[in-house]
């Protein structure tokens, strides 16, 4: 990476200060230069892999920013924003940079924000990361990585009605695709409900599955019975994540949740289907 002699002065010292990489202890960013960071993620952030690095001017002057480059050593790349603003005095800016491909070398991370001015003058700050947000998405991608390099999950472009007269009202049928080469199987636990899919069976909450995926196997068919989680029109019209499931697996060392977010065309069929079950 290109930096500037004092850029990659400040850095250091920074780090010094810190004593660890890190994403938990990193140092706050240098209050010398007027401006603090801080990166941090929002919930409907997650599945785009945008991350937000706020800016705070603690300064007595304003500070016109052409550019924001953040980097780590858990991305491939850096992230950078072109979104020029004025930050006055006091004020605080949130600005929104695309994840580049995770790192996971298991290594960890060591971030830095590079703020460029309109006059090419380059503020160089380690941010501050209170939620672990970096962490918990190196740990989501490298578990995606892993997934995908076993099988492919896919989730259908519609619901299939049942008519089969055993209490179900649909079914999401999710197909699997194994790699055909590999050595680690992928357990597939359990996919939890949403805020409009639940399990037929049981408490709803859950659809235990236990299924060993193994790389060479033959495509298979994971199908899940659906009904409504609840019946009220302001849960579809209000909808932000309730046609996401997230599945639990396992996979070598690895384990946690991954998301399948649903198509256009299967997000409109499962506001549809909830519709035609409900009444409304």
């Amino acid at each position: 990476m290109n930096r500037a002699g004092v850029a990659l002065a400040a850095v250091a010292a920074l780090l010094a200060l810190a004593g660890c990489s890190a994403p938990t202890q990193s140092a706050p960013s240098s209050p010398g230069d007027g401006l603090e960071a801080r990166v941090f993620q929002y919930r409907l952030d997650y599945l785009p892999r945008v991350l937000e690095v706020g800016l705070e001017n603690t300064g007595e002057s304003p500070l016109d920013i052409r550019s924001v480059r953040f980097d780590s050593d858990l991305f491939e790349a850096p992230a950078i924003t072109e979104r020029g603003t004025l930050l006055k005095p006091g004020a605080v800016v949130d600005l929104r940079v695309d994840l580049p491909a995770p790192r996971c070398s298991g290594a960890p991370g060591a971030e830095s924000v590079i703020v460029t001015l309109t006059d090419g003058t380059e503020i160089s700050l380690v941010p501050t990361d209170d939620q672990d947000t970096l962490a918990r998405i190196n740990d989501e991608d490298c578990l995606a990585e892993a997934v995908g390099a076993v099988a492919t999950l896919t989730l259908p472009s519609s619901v299939r009605r049942s008519d089969d007269g055993a209490g179900a009202s649909g079914w999401i049928d999710i197909a699997i695709a194994p790699e055909p080469t590999g050595e680690t199987p992928l357990v597939i636990d359990r996919v939890l409900g949403t805020t409009l899919l639940s399990a037929v069976t049981g408490d709803g909450a859950s659809w235990p599955v236990d299924r060993a995926i193994r790389p060479g196997d033959e495509p298979s068919m994971l199908s899940l019975a659906v009904r409504p989680t609840r019946c009220d029109p302001h849960a579809v019209a209000e909808d932000k994540i309730g046609t996401i499931l997230p599945v639990e697996v396992r996979i070598g060392e690895r384990a946690g949740v991954v998301d399948l977010a649903a198509g256009d065309a299967l997000k409109a069929d499962v506001y549809a289907f909830v519709a035609e079950v409900c009444g409304f």
